[in-house]
């Protein structure tokens, strides 16, 4: 442990918790969203090309948080534009608590709702002619928006047992992915009869984590001196 020093006097810092609990919550969800693809390619593709996908890339970015905490039943305050958070618990929470209860489980439902910026890259290879074959990129952006009901259980210390405050840590975290096989393209063609850009069709698949941590706020170390 690192030790600050000032004159005579010896600081030692504090721990912020204790963790009493933790536990984790998965989800699993599909979307599907229209992406206009502009094709990155120097080489013109003919409108008899057939276009194969190898490869995508994902990306996105989280421009809006709404959500909804209930803690057994009750609608608990929490930062809505965040996916980060932290409540403390109180007995209006609770049911029926009772000093001769050691610790308490928690019924936790987290409603939460995204809006997403998405970017798609593709790898393909066009084929010509059956004798030619042109390896190209494509990108897209588009936008998405995603809902989801998180149901947990997390063990609690009894608050009336306790001086210190208990704590609910929240975090979620995100992950996205756009397979190939699950990416449709339509050519859409110039006056010239070759590819402009590609109409795609996108069934991006979600997993949606929600952690939760139970904890004992530690008391503050008192300053001591020599």
């Amino acid at each position: 442990m690192n030790v600050v020093c000032k004159r005579n006097i010896r600081l030692h810092p504090a721990n912020v918790g204790t963790i009493y609990d933790s536990v984790r919550t998965i989800n699993k969800l599909n979307s599907n969203i229209p992406i206009n693809f502009e094709i990155l390619s120097e080489c013109p593709l003919p409108n008899n090309a057939k276009i194969d996908i190898l490869e995508t890339k994902f990306e996105y970015q989280i421009c809006k948080v709404d959500k909804k905490i209930l803690v057994n039943g009750h609608n608990v305050d929490c930062t809505l534009n965040s996916i980060k958070d932290k409540i403390c618990l109180n007995k209006s929470y609770i049911n029926l608590v009772h000093k001769n209860c050691s610790n308490l489980i928690l019924s936790i439902v987290e409603n939460i709702s995204f809006d997403f910026k998405i970017k798609v890259k593709v790898k393909a290879i066009a084929y010509i002619d059956n004798c030619r074959k042109v390896f190209f990129e494509a990108f897209g952006e588009g936008e998405d928006h995603i809902k989801s009901i998180l149901l947990s259980n997390v063990c609690a210390p009894n608050m009336v047992k306790y001086s210190q405050n208990i704590y609910l840590k929240f975090d979620n975290d995100i992950m996205g992915m756009a397979y190939p096989e699950f990416l449709f393209l339509s050519p859409i063609y110039d006056c010239d009869l070759n590819i402009d850009f590609l109409l795609g069709n996108a069934f991006l698949n979600y997993i949606i984590n929600l952690d939760i941590t139970s904890l004992i706020s530690s008391d503050l170390n008192l300053p001591s001196y020599k």
